[in-house]
């Protein structure tokens, strides 16, 4: 019945050791359950240089593919720290103890503290909420503010180097089968596009603006032309099984890239750097 959990700290000074908890883990006999904070996350990225943020994410996401495979006792996991001798799952109790005392870099562990609980998803979400973070309302003001924090944050600086908001019909590119709107089209040689996807928003909704997208490229398949393809939207709550899956079916296409709204600045710095051109006249 006993578990243990761990905090897991971004390291924003080490000098005078500023931490921030981002994550947690759970571990049971039979279980061992893992998140983190992204809203945090893209609060703390303006305190730390790009590859650092990137590096962190990195760590992260590592540990969460760590947790959920079977792994061999011989085997490193992804930060490159000797598993050798532990069981088949890699954060027991005793591994978590190492990696506090040890690893003390841009992401560290707290000491296991053992409580008198089941290692349940319940549990997990109470003592997230406690030590992490809340995500329901900051997740609701995300909802209902993405396409306005895009126009207020990445419009003014691709203005007058692609066309915003742009209504696309069959007189612009006649292998559309229905209008699409995007929130910005440009040209380098190839289409640069760019749609804002709200995986909050109602399953309806959601589909069509991810099939809006998809008739376009395939509009551009058509001509032989092979685009560039931003989509624009944050992780959904994964309690919503078909957002969450579709959010994640997305993130996994090798034809497009997700891009969560706290790091948008790439869609401008790529625009920048390729020279990329309005699309319509």
């Amino acid at each position: 019945m006993r578990a243990f959990y761990s905090i897991l700290y971004a390291t924003l000074n080490p000098a005078i050791r500023e931490q921030i908890g981002v994550g947690l883990i759970l571990t049971g006999e039979n279980n061992v359950i893992f998140d983190y904070s992204r809203t945090k996350l893209s609060h703390i990225n303006a305190f730390l240089p790009k590859s650092a943020s990137r590096l962190l994410k990195d760590n992260l996401k590592n540990i969460r593919h760590t947790i959920d495979r079977t792994i061999d006792k011989n085997q490193q996991n992804e930060m490159d720290i000797s598993i050798n001798g532990l069981k088949e799952r890699v954060f027991t109790q005793q591994y978590i103890d190492y990696l506090s005392r040890y690893n003390k870099n841009l992401l560290s562990f707290s000491s296991p503290v053992q409580i008198d609980l089941e290692a349940s998803d319940e549990n997990f979400r109470t003592l997230f909420e406690k030590y992490i973070f809340k995500e329901t309302s900051e997740k609701q003001v995300v909802k209902e503010s993405i396409n306005t924090v895009i126009k207020t944050r990445l419009y003014p600086k691709i203005e007058g180097k692609v066309n915003l908001d742009a209504d696309l019909n069959i007189k612009d590119l006649d292998t559309l089968a229905m209008p699409v709107h995007v929130n910005f089209i440009g040209k380098n040689g190839q289409p640069v596009v760019g749609k804002a996807i709200d995986f909050q928003s109602r399953n309806y909704d959601l589909r069509a603006s991810f099939y809006d997208l998809i008739s376009l490229i395939k509009a551009f398949d058509e001509k032989n032309t092979k685009g560039k393809y931003f989509v624009i939207g944050d992780e959904p709550d994964k309690k919503s099984e078909v957002h969450h899956n579709l959010w994640k079916h997305i993130s996994e296409l090798k034809y497009m890239d997700l891009i969560p709204s706290s790091e948008m600045d790439q869609i401008a710095e790529f625009i920048k750097k390729e020279n990329v051109q309005p699309f319509l006249p």
